[in-house]
């Protein structure tokens, strides 16, 4: 009954660290969406405002240009930043979960253990009680 009841209890576990890992998953994966879609939508705003600065003098167009670039530039780096946050993020819950899982693995020794001793000691009282009659 206690094997049972441990068992039961390490399967909670794995679906509560699973249904967690599916949340923070999403919950990143969708955070990180916006703040990309964001950058994209700044890229793109400046990418068509670059197309109406061609049609200024080319003094005003090479100083917008510029900034333009450093813009995109700056939005670019963001991203990449967002990526490898994301990546790190990841790394890290799949080192916990490496972690999770060795300690079920851990918990499930123990409980053949336990089974193995309970089949010990099982023995040994069916042997006294015969040794009783």
């Amino acid at each position: 009954a206690r094997i049972t009841e441990l068992e039961s209890i390490v399967d909670e576990k794995e679906r509560q660290l699973e249904a967690e890992s599916k949340i923070n998953d999403e919950s990143n994966m969708l955070l990180l969406e916006e703040q990309i879609t964001q950058l994209l939508r700044e890229q793109e705003f400046f990418q068509k405002t670059l197309e109406l600065e061609r049609k200024t003098t080319a003094e005003q167009h090479e100083c917008q240009l510029d900034s333009l670039r450093d813009k995109l530039s700056e939005a670019t780096s963001i991203i990449q930043e967002k990526e490898q946050e994301y990546l790190n993020q990841k790394s890290i819950h799949v080192h916990e979960q490496i972690k999770l899982q060795e300690g079920i693995s851990q918990l499930n020794e123990q409980i053949e253990n336990l089974e193995i001793c309970h089949q010990s000691l099982q023995i040994k009282e069916d042997e006294y009680k015969r040794e009783m009659a």
